[in-house]
């Protein structure tokens, strides 16, 4: 199975992408938005805690799932829970300078940076002597009057009245860059939920990225954990190739999890290689789906996908093993005809296994006019002993029957001999099997002494 080719070319596959993927994709580090049942897995029990929970039995982050197991696996869980979000709000909360009165932030020594200027001129005394003999006193100035600090549930004051945030807030904000504030208090909010780092990738493979991000999104079927959408941005950033339609799915299965010594995948992560394969498909639709069977009729394997036809464990339909070319061709004109007569995709599979075998019958410089009733004979004979089940010799015999009456009814191939013809050849089922119950079974059955043994049991 082939790349589609296109007029356009990879040219054509980046305009579409450029159409196709929206804005809020586009990102190199995407954050899935919470409310995504596809990339968002939840949110940690502890309710302080804004990391998304990786143990889904037990609703809990990796880190509070370690520190539940220390703490000797308790079964009260919600009480466990409870303890556990007293202490983490205790902990992130900015303490208060210790002197009385006070309540800016700590700098040093647990004091303000004010406070601890002042005790820093006095000599340094004893502080607890210090701060029993120091109460706070407001600014004189009005510029230095305090206000309360913006950060999201901060009781402290800022330093003056320009400052919007405490000296404990204002530190971390410095050494986070100076962001813009309200960017900032996002950013923190959200700073344990999954990302998909995209930088790495080269641009055009990158939009193929967020192309397959948005259509897994939009598809809204399966569940798909960061951690393995950025396995699959590991094994594309590792591939020598500058597209995903560059290698068919089976050679990326290959690159992805190589066979062992035994036959064996090692290593394969199904949900990542998933990902690669689904936004392959995608991308391949994406460039034929103006006219899938223009692209798809050349070639030896069809995905009935790109048609909406797969069914069941019927993906693809596969003509590689018809080694004639003029029965490949009529194989696939009549396939096509069946398929657009609403004929069960798994009957047409089936009639193409039938085609398949009397393709291996035949010689492969066979011609049309070779297609006589004599050979058809020899290759009934040779169904008799390949496929001793008569239900499946039947139903071999009845597809090629039917493609016979369909070629020669639609004229599609005019060299066919006049007696290449199927009569009454598939065998007779079998005899039903009896409905009724033997006498002898009977007569066991009615037997008092059975009959006791069915009631005592």
């Amino acid at each position: 199975m082939n790349t589609p080719r296109t007029s356009a070319g990879a040219a054509g596959l980046l305009a579409r992408l450029m159409e196709t993927v929206r804005p809020e994709f586009r990102a190199e580090v995407f954050c899935p938005p919470r409310d995504s049942p596809v990339f968002f897995p939840g949110e940690c029990r502890i309710p302080s805690c804004p990391t998304t929970l990786t143990m889904g039995r037990l609703k809990l982050c990796r880190t509070h799932h370690h520190r539940w197991a220390a703490a000797g696996r308790p079964i009260d869980l919600d009480g466990w829970s409870a303890q556990e979000d007293a202490r983490l709000h205790q902990r992130r909360q900015v303490s208060a300078c210790l002197v009385a009165g006070c309540n800016r932030a700590r700098a040093a020594h647990a004091l303000c940076h004010r406070h601890a200027s002042r005790w820093n001129h006095a000599g340094r005394p004893p502080l607890g002597t210090w701060l029993g003999r120091t109460l706070y006193q407001p600014p004189r100035k009005p510029w230095s009057a305090e206000r309360t600090c913006e950060f999201p549930d901060c009781p402290r004051w800022t330093d003056s009245t320009d400052a919007p945030l405490c000296h404990t807030h204002h530190n971390r904000w410095r050494k986070h860059g100076r962001p813009a504030l309200d960017t900032w208090y996002d950013d923190l909010a959200h700073r344990g939920d999954p990302k998909i780092r995209l930088e790495q990738l080269a641009p055009a493979l990158r939009l193929e990225f967020q192309f397959g991000l948005q259509y897994r999104h939009d598809e809204g079927l399966r569940f798909t954990p960061a951690r393995d959408v950025r396995r699959a941005v590991t094994w594309a950033c590792e591939a020598p190739t500058t597209s995903l339609l560059d290698w068919e799915e089976s050679t990326w299965r290959n690159h992805v999890a190589p066979l062992g010594l035994c036959g064996n995948r090692h290593g394969h992560n199904v949900v990542a290689f998933r990902f690669i394969a689904d936004t392959r498909f995608a991308l391949e639709h994406l460039l034929i789906a103006d006219d899938p069977w223009a692209d798809q009729y050349p070639r030896d394997v069809w995905d009935l996908r790109h048609f909406a036809l797969a069914e069941g464990e019927t993906r693809y339909l596969r003509f590689g093993g018809i080694a004639q070319p003029w029965l490949r061709e009529l194989a696939k004109r009549w396939c096509r005809w069946r398929l657009s007569t609403n004929i069960s995709v798994n009957t047409v599979a089936q009639n193409l296994r039938s085609l398949a075998y009397l393709s291996g019958h035949l010689p492969p410089n066979a011609a049309p006019a070779d297609l006589t009733r004599a050979r058809i004979e020899t290759w009934l004979a040779a169904l008799a002993v390949d496929y001793p089940d008569v239900f499946t010799r039947r139903a071999t015999i009845n597809s090629l029957g039917r493609f016979l009456a369909d070629a020669r009814a639609h004229d599609w191939q005019p060299i066919l001999p006049r007696d290449a013809i199927i009569y009454n050849d598939a065998p007779p089922p079998p005899p039903a099997k009896p409905r009724w119950i033997s006498e002898h079974l009977m007569r066991q059955m009615e037997n008092p002494e059975n009959l006791a043994l069915i009631s005592a049991s």
